[in-house]
């Protein structure tokens, strides 16, 4: 590459550095608090924080549905999640009976209630800030996310026109040659140090542009469950729960379930979703799906079911947010 055509592309890099580094300084620092989000909105609550290794985690979705309605006997527990970071106890996303949405935390061991939270709190609060400024408008979304292609755009020139920036990769900055030099050379530095984390960021926000605009990909859909009068059939509880979890172990060998989704309407499906042996864990989960008053097996998804954008969307939430390796790629991205 000539200098002519350089140069241009160190003014660019300039300029829109220049222009944009609030707008960037803003969103990497509301960013780098959500990847610890769920912890910083946890340290004042003790009772859900647990040391239990995973082979201790005993509690079924039975057992922790049955602890909820023991405790609240009208509250509609709709998602349960058994937490796949070992520090947390296990969660149920639910409502009071009368409307109020509440989160009940329950003992991976027993499936008592430990601690019940209001569901809007930090982290749901700085993701919104994140993602749409506050307003959940789709439009102002996507505007967000578009900014990837910016930001790959200025990875890209600076690499560019940082001359065989390889080489200084371990280049530690000389200060004899005064403040200004030492600050440029420092800031080509990190910049080299932080390109494949970024790049990861640029790409995988551009991945979620695409799914506000739409393309999200295609799955497959399932027979419908039985008719019924309630969202929730006669006698519907641990056993039964049990029973259905059972059943979907046998639909899909090697199925590890992670959450429960638990009907709330009468056209609404019993719905398990975990890893599946075999399959790695950046392909995505899979899902079985059944009739919540016969407890047939309606479908089972597969990440090998999913069409088009759909089968990287796990793989994109786990780079995006520097979860692929647990504690250790958290502590990376921040």
């Amino acid at each position: 590459m000539n200098r002519r055509t350089r140069n241009a592309l160190f003014q660019i890099h300039t300029w829109m550095g220049l222009h944009l580094s609030l707008f960037f300084a803003f969103m990497f620092l509301t960013g780098t608090l959500l990847v610890a989000g769920f912890e910083l909105e946890s340290i004042g609550r003790p009772a859900i924080w647990t040391t239990t290794a995973k082979e201790d985690r005993t509690a079924s979705f039975g057992m922790i549905y049955e602890g909820v309605k023991e405790t609240h006997p009208q509250s509609r527990p709709f998602v349960i999640v058994k937490r796949s970071t070992p520090w947390f106890v296990d969660q149920t996303f639910g409502d009071t009976g009368w409307g109020e949405a509440v989160t009940f935390w329950t003992d991976p061991v027993t499936g008592d209630v430990v601690e019940e939270t209001r569901n809007l709190g930090f982290r749901n609060i700085l993701r919104d800030l994140h993602d749409t400024l506050l307003t959940e408008k789709r439009i102002l979304f996507v505007l967000i996310s578009a900014t990837s292609v910016l930001l790959l755009g200025q990875i890209i020139s600076g690499l560019v026109t940082y001359r065989r920036f390889w080489k200084g990769f371990f280049r530690w900055p000389n200060r004899s040659n005064g403040l200004r030099s030492w600050t440029g050379s420092a800031h080509r530095l990190t910049a080299v140090w932080s390109a494949p984390v970024v790049i990861l960021i640029a790409v995988t926000s551009f991945y979620f542009m695409l799914g506000g605009l739409g393309m999200n990909g295609t799955t497959p859909e399932f027979p419908p469950s039985s008719p019924r009068d309630s969202a929730l059939p006669s006698g519907f509880g641990s056993q039964m729960i049990d029973t259905a979890e059972a059943r979907a172990h046998a639909a899909l060998p090697g199925f590890d379930p992670v959450v429960m989704l638990i009907p709330g309407s009468k056209a609404d499906s019993l719905v398990f979703i975990g890893h599946v042996e075999g399959i790695a864990e950046f392909r995505g989960m899979s899902s079985v799906v059944l009739d919540p008053a016969t407890l047939e097996v309606l479908g089972v998804l597969t990440p090998d079911g999913l069409g088009g954008l759909a089968k990287w969307k796990d793989l994109m939430n786990m780079l995006h947010f520097g979860t692929w390796g647990g504690a250790f790629s958290m502590a990376l991205w921040i």
